[in-house]
């Protein structure tokens, strides 16, 4: 009894670790988001030939651009972000437009087809501040602010990834690559103190409530698969802190039930 006892302790003190942890949850795109008509693309000279739903993530088909931005193409869901993303109500602004819950935007991605031996580049990014009658000011463009990376990876948060590679690529919110922050206002992130564009900095909780737009970027810095079709598997991540209560409650059941079925075994 003392040793169950003992463990139902240690089991509520993973608990609170782990409900400590979702204070930092990571937030990934569901699949239903990445085949919605909304996340499509943004910007670019490459081209989004087709997507398929493979059961365990989406797979992108791709024709890599031209020289002239890398092959770059913005895949993304813009303002207003499609209920398919998931994201939280906000009570102020009265829209699914939040991300306060997280601590982090991640996606895994598999370089699954391309040129022999060629590398990719990507990066997740997201923009916040509404710019509408709801926005902070209201109706004001300087609300608007562009987010990607997350410092430590690589030259403004870009990852690489060679052909047959799975990576997890990471924005972190409070250590994110901004763009556009230098007009921002109060109450968004650096306002009225004209902070420099294009550095690292912690986004702001009223920021965090404002996603307008969400998405991910890829490119080919090297020029080696430029013009060529490829194909990338987008997967959200998995939250750790269900893995480990799961697996830990799982022990806990099965030591109770030892526990019983020697209880009543005589002593030998």
């Amino acid at each position: 009894m003392i040793c169950i006892f003992r463990v139902y302790v240690v089991f509520l003190l993973v608990l609170f670790g782990c409900t400590s942890a979702l204070a930092e949850a990571v937030y990934s795109l569901p699949d239903a988001e990445l085949l919605s008509s909304e996340f499509t693309k943004r910007w670019g000279s490459g081209t989004l030939t087709s997507r398929t739903d493979t059961g365990d993530g989406v797979r992108f088909n791709l024709t890599m651009g031209n020289a002239s931005d890398d092959g770059k193409i913005g895949i993304g869901d813009n303002y207003p972000v499609s209920s398919a993303a998931g994201l939280l109500w906000d009570d102020e602004l009265h829209h699914f437009s939040s991300l306060a819950a997280y601590g982090s935007y991640q996606m895994v991605f598999r370089y699954d087809t391309g040129p022999a031996n060629s590398e990719l580049n990507l990066c997740l990014y997201m923009n916040t501040g509404l710019t509408g009658p709801s926005g902070y000011p209201s109706n004001d463009l300087t609300n608007n602010t562009y987010w990607q990376g997350a410092q430590g990876e690589a030259e403004y948060g870009w990852i690489t990834i060679a052909l047959g590679e799975t990576v997890t690529v990471n924005l972190d919110f409070d250590n994110a690559w901004a763009d556009g922050i230098n007009d921002n206002q109060d109450p968004h992130t650096g306002g009225d103190l004209g902070w420099a564009d294009q550095d690292w900095y912690t986004i702001n909780m009223r920021d965090r409530h404002e996603i307008s737009h969400l998405g991910f970027q890829v490119a080919d810095f090297d020029h080696d698969a430029l013009g060529s079709a490829v194909s990338l598997h987008v997967s959200g991540v998995p939250t750790p802190g269900a893995f480990v209560l799961l697996g830990f409650g799982g022990g806990i059941a099965l030591l109770i039930r030892r526990r019983r079925k020697t209880r009543g075994k005589p002593v030998e």
